[in-house]
């Protein structure tokens, strides 16, 4: 898992600050889809 997210990181670091900025948007716009813990209990 390690090796995998040094190279994931690698890979966004390369592609500059404009991809950074996209995977920011998406990360923003998929927030409210994640599974809730809290709501179970």
């Amino acid at each position: 898992m390690t090796v995998i997210d040094v190279l994931a990181t690698g890979f966004t670091l390369r592609r500059g600050p404009g991809f950074r900025e996209n995977l920011k948007r998406v990360k923003e716009a998929i927030k409210d889809s994640r599974f809730n813990k809290e709501s179970l209990t």
